[in-house]
């Protein structure tokens, strides 16, 4: 009996998924390193922000999590160490979320490209979704360029 009562816990707790799956923490050899994406932000066109401090994190997550619930949680980040960059690809047919690599660095400025790379979620073509990426990179005073 109390294998069974343990059993059934096991299975229980394996088996929640509070929450989507993501893709957290994976790592490139350029710096950046992506923390979180999902398909929707809610922000309809191209946006990219550069986020040095908590309260500005906190703030964009307080405005994607509206309708979540429960909601993404807040990466964690030394903003002593790292900064975050997020990028919104707007309003997208099909699934496209914004993937970001380093395409140029020199003493003044960061320059990032911006790709939309297309995820095949069951062929879903008529989906509209709003897809966003938040990347940590090393803390930096350079501009940061985004380039589509």
């Amino acid at each position: 009996m109390v294998r069974l009562v343990f059993l059934i816990l096991l299975m229980g707790m394996l088996s929640c998924k509070s929450q989507k799956s993501q893709q957290m923490a994976d790592n490139t050899n350029d710096g950046l390193t992506l923390l979180v994406e999902d398909g929707y932000s809610g922000v309809e066109n191209f946006e990219s922000m550069v986020v040095r401090d908590q309260k500005t994190l906190n703030s964009f997550f307080a405005k994607i999590n509206r309708t979540r619930k429960p909601g993404i949680p807040v990466p964690e980040v030394d903003f002593n160490k790292e900064m975050v960059i997020i990028v919104c690809s707007g309003e997208q047919k099909r699934i496209k979320m914004p993937r970001l690599s380093k395409k140029d660095e020199n003493d003044k400025e960061i320059v990032l490209a911006v790709k939309n790379e297309a995820v095949d979620k069951n062929n879903l073509k008529e989906l509209v979704s709003t897809p966003f990426s938040v990347y940590k990179i090393p803390m930096s005073e350079k501009e940061i360029i985004f380039q589509k």
